[in-house]
């Protein structure tokens, strides 16, 4: 009896990197596994590209063979306070899903936070709201002291922090280190989708796109 199987796939444990660093800082590191489906181990290999900032972006392995450990390294020594995006790609020829990508995210003295810290306001669930909704965000560095709205209408820039939901500036209710709440702007009334970005001190957050 002969049994043929399909090749293996690589599995990534994370989708996404999110890194943190001060300006002009040591450079920082994070460890993501890299494992493939089934008991089969395939070779691979690592490259890794930035769309800002130069060559701030680097990938290593101790092993070229799955599992292994994938070490991602930022190094902000040489970058202004920001936020920036690189890929690392592990490609394998005895892999059905070759290449594949890892999203590596860098925030420099920036506010930083993503889709998965959007959260509907009042339960804490799921994103789910529309226009004139209110929402709380999690994350860092979202603003660098925590204060709360204490008049209406409420005011668009709190602590020198503001949300910016399609370019609009949101009405905000909180904001915090590690939390914002906001109401999602009557402006993207009939919209789908949104792009979010956290401007703090004058440094925005990278940009995420969420449905609504």
């Amino acid at each position: 009896t002969v049994t043929v199987n399909s090749q293996p796939a690589l599995v990534l444990a994370s989708a996404t990197v999110q890194l943190q660093a001060a300006a002009g800082g040591s450079p920082v590191s994070a460890p993501v596994a890299l494992t493939t489906t089934g008991s089969s181990t395939v070779n691979f290999g690592l490259s890794f590209a930035t769309s800002a900032g130069g060559n701030w972006l680097s990938a290593t392995s101790g092993s070229s063979t799955t599992p292994g450990i994938i070490t991602v390294t930022a190094n902000p020594s040489v970058l202004a306070a920001g936020s920036y995006r690189g890929t690392v790609t592990v490609t394998s020829s005895g892999a059905s899903n070759s290449p594949m990508s890892l999203n590596v995210e860098l925030a420099v003295s920036a506010p930083q936070f993503s889709t998965a810290g959007l959260v509907e306001g009042a339960s804490y669930r799921s994103l789910s709201v529309s226009a004139g909704g209110i929402l709380s965000m999690f994350g860092t560095g979202l603003s660098s002291a925590t204060l709360g709205a204490s008049s209406v209408p409420l005011p668009t820039t709190l602590d020198n922090t503001q949300v910016l939901v399609n370019g609009v500036a949101a009405p905000l209710f909180f904001v915090s280190s590690g939390q914002i709440n906001f109401a999602l702007p009557w402006e993207v009334l009939g919209q789908t989708q949104v792009q979010i970005t956290v401007l703090s001190g004058g440094v925005a957050s990278l940009s995420e796109t969420v449905s609504i």
